[in-house]
C-alpha cells in the first residue's frame, strides 16, 4: 500500500527507473527487486507519456483483447474519465484504431489508465506528462492512485509537483540515476524549502 513519490531533475532518471522496473529495460547489470523479491515476479503497469495504441477496437486496447468480461471494460472506462468520450466515437467500444494512426493524447492517455483498472496489477508505475492532462483525467489519475494505496498494491510515481509529493508515502531525489535522499516527503519538503531560503538569502548579502 505503500505510494513512492520519484524525483529528480530531467534527465535525473526517473523514467529509466519505471522503464527498469516495468521489464522494458533489457540490457542492464545488477539485480531489479522490491524487498527481496525480483521485480518480474510482480505483474505492473506503466503509465508514461507515451501510451500505447494497439491495432483493435477501444474495448480490444483496454482489456488487451480480452474479451470473456465487456461490463468489466465499461466500469474501467468509466473510472478512468473516459466513457463519455468513448460513447462520441463513431461505434462507441467497437470503434476500430490502429497503431499507426494518430489519436489525441488524451484518448491514449486515457486508454492507457483504463488499462491499468482493468488489468489491476499489482505495481502501478506511473509517469505523468507535464500539463497535457485535463482536469477530469487529472482527476481519474488521483482516484486510480488512491484506489491503488487502498488495495495496498505498491505505486511508483515520477513527479515535480510538491502537491502531488505531499500525498505520498515515501520519497526518493535522483541525480545522474543515484538516489541521493529517501525521506518521508513532509521531512523532504521541509528540508528542500529551508535549503532555498538559505540559497536566497545568501545571495541577496553577496
Amino acid at each position: 500500500g505503500e505510494v513512492l513519490a520519484v524525483t529528480g531533475e530531467s534527465g535525473a532518471g526517473k523514467s529509466l527507473l519505471l522503464h527498469l522496473l516495468a521489464g522494458l529495460v533489457d540490457r542492464y547489470r545488477g539485480t531489479v527487486a522490491h524487498q527481496s523479491t525480483a521485480c518480474r515476479e510482480f505483474s505492473s503497469m506503466i503509465l508514461d507519456d507515451t501510451p500505447t495504441i494497439y491495432t483493435g477496437s477501444v474495448a480490444d486496447n483496454i482489456s488487451l483483447f480480452d474479451r470473456s468480461n465487456p461490463d468489466r471494460v465499461a466500469v474501467a472506462s468509466k473510472l478512468a474519465g473516459l466513457h463519455n468520450k468513448i460513447m462520441q466515437l463513431s461505434d462507441g467500444y467497437e470503434t476500430l484504431l490502429r497503431s499507426d494512426q494518430p489519436q489525441p493524447f488524451g484518448l491514449r492517455w486515457g486508454l492507457a489508465m483504463a488499462r491499468c483498472y482493468y488489468g489491476n496489477p499489482d505495481v502501478y508505475l506511473i509517469d505523468p506528462p507535464l500539463g497535457r492532462l485535463d482536469r477530469e483525467t487529472e482527476d481519474a489519475l488521483g482516484r486510480l492512485i488512491s484506489g491503488a494505496r487502498a488495495q495496498r498494491k505498491f505505486v511508483v510515481l515520477a513527479t515535480h509537483s510538491p502537491n502531488t509529493v505531499r500525498s505520498c508515502d515515501r520519497m526518493i531525489v535522483l541525480r545522474g540515476g543515484c538516489v541521493v535522499a529517501d525521506k518521508h516527503p513532509k521531512e523532504m519538503l521541509a528540508f528542500m524549502e529551508q535549503a532555498t531560503k538559505q540559497a536566497d538569502k545568501a545571495q541577496k548579502q553577496a
